[in-house]
């Protein structure tokens, strides 16, 4: 049975409440004095940046010990060996370990101008990961 998605419909021009700044709020020089739907403006965002993404896959159970992070790295390892632009975005807050796998353990999240985050490189992969935040 298919399951609709709310899509978020891009902020309509002219509108008061509609940003269109393909920046987060938090870097932006207005910040402080904007009165525009903050939250709403961050959800498009998001939607914006992750339509550029044509195949997404998750990985997950609420079971841990599994082999999440494990199948997650041998995955994406394999398609980015076949040629494939991947990236993981690495969600667990417990015990985040892929950057132990791929020899990222230790490095810190980096932050582009626009607000957008660096991901680490290695293997050819683009990883992201909750231990970046942890250090």
């Amino acid at each position: 049975m298919a399951r609709e998605l709310n899509v978020i419909q891009p902020p309509s021009s002219g509108g008061s409440d509609a940003c269109v700044y393909m920046w987060a709020c938090a870097i932006c020089d207005e910040n402080e004095t904007c009165q525009k739907d903050k939250e709403g403006h961050s959800r498009w965002l998001v939607a914006k940046r992750m339509e550029r993404i044509e195949y997404k896959v998750l990985i997950m159970s609420n079971k841990g010990g599994v082999g999440k992070s494990t199948c997650t790295t041998n995955l994406a390892v394999s398609l980015a060996l076949k040629g494939w632009h991947v990236g993981i975005c690495d969600m667990d807050i417990h015990g985040p370990n892929i950057p132990k796998m791929v020899g990222a353990e230790g490095q810190k999240l980096k932050i582009s101008s626009s607000g957008g985050i660096i991901p680490f490189q290695a293997y050819n992969l683009k990883i992201a990961s909750m231990s970046f935040l942890l250090q």
